[in-house]
C-alpha cells in the first residue's frame, strides 16, 4: 500500500509546503516494511513514525507480561504531559535497562522516571544507530511462542506500554483496556529541533534533499 500526503506551508504551524510518501509491503517472511520519503520547499523538521501497538499473545490481555529487549544505552526522561525535561540519561542500575530480555511487568512503576506518565513512554536513543541489519528491539509473547522484532533506520524508539488506552473503540470487544498493547515507534527523539547537541542525525530536512527511513517488523513462531 502507498499513501501520499501534501502538507501546505504552515499547515499545523509547520513551514513549507511538504510532501510525505509512505509503503507498506508485507513479504512471505512475515516482514512488514514501512518505507518513508519527504521533501520540502523550506527548511522543515520531519519525525514521522507508525502508532501501531502489538499484543503477541492469543489472548489480547495485559501486554506487561511481555519480555523485551531493547538495544539501547540511553533514554530520555519526560514530564507529565510525555515533554523531556532532562538530558539523556544511562539506563544502567534503572527501571529503563532492557539490554537483555526482561519482562516488562518486573519494572513496571519501579521509579519516579515513570510514575510521571503511568509507565513508559519514552524514547531510547538506539545501539544500532540507524543500522537496518540488527534489531534494535524484540519482543516476546509472554508464552514465548511469538517473537517481534524491529529493525529500523532510525535513530531512536518509542516505547509505550498503552498507559492511556482504557476506553478506546475496538474491533474485538467494545473497547481496550489500558496496557493492553505495546507500541516501539521508530523516529528522530522527540524535541529534536531545539537539542542539536543529541548524538543524533539532524532532523531538519532541508529544500532540494529528500529524507528516507525504513522500519521493518518480523514476527517469528517458536
Amino acid at each position: 500500500m502507498h499513501y501520499r500526503i501534501d502538507s501546505p506551508d504552515g499547515d499545523q504551524g509547520y513551514p513549507g509546503n511538504l510532501i510525505a510518501d509512505v509503503i507498506y509491503q508485507l513479504d512471505d517472511d512475515n516482514c512488514l516494511s514501512i518505507r518513508y520519503e519527504a521533501k520540502t520547499d523550506r527548511a522543515c523538521p520531519v519525525n514521522l513514525t507508525n502508532h501501531a501497538y502489538f499484543n503477541l499473545d492469543a489472548h489480547h490481555g495485559d501486554a506487561r507480561q511481555h519480555r523485551l529487549q531493547l538495544q539501547a544505552d540511553r533514554y530520555l526522561p519526560v514530564d507529565s504531559a510525555g515533554i523531556p525535561n532532562a538530558p539523556l540519561k544511562a539506563v544502567a542500575d534503572t527501571s529503563f535497562d532492557f539490554r537483555q530480555p526482561m519482562c516488562i511487568a518486573d519494572r513496571f512503576l519501579a521509579d519516579d522516571d515513570q510514575k510521571a506518565v503511568k509507565g513508559y513512554d519514552h524514547a531510547f536513543l538506539l545501539n544500532t544507530a540507524g543500522d537496518c541489519s540488527q534489531p534494535a528491539a524484540q519482543l516476546w509473547s509472554a508464552d514465548g511462542k511469538l517473537q517481534l522484532s524491529v529493525f529500523t533506520a532510525a535513530p531512536a524508539l518509542q516505547f509505550y506500554t498503552g498507559n492511556y488506552l482504557a476506553g478506546t473503540r475496538a474491533r474485538e470487544q467494545e473497547s481496550y483496556t489500558a496496557f493492553q498493547g505495546i507500541a516501539l515507534e521508530s523516529e528522530f527523539l522527540p524535541d529534536s529541533p531545539n537539542h542539536t547537541e543529541w548524538p543524533q542525525p539532524d532532523c531538519w530536512l532541508q529544500p532540494g534533499d529528500t529524507w528516507r527511513s525504513v522500519t521493518r517488523y518480523r514476527f517469528t513462531p517458536h
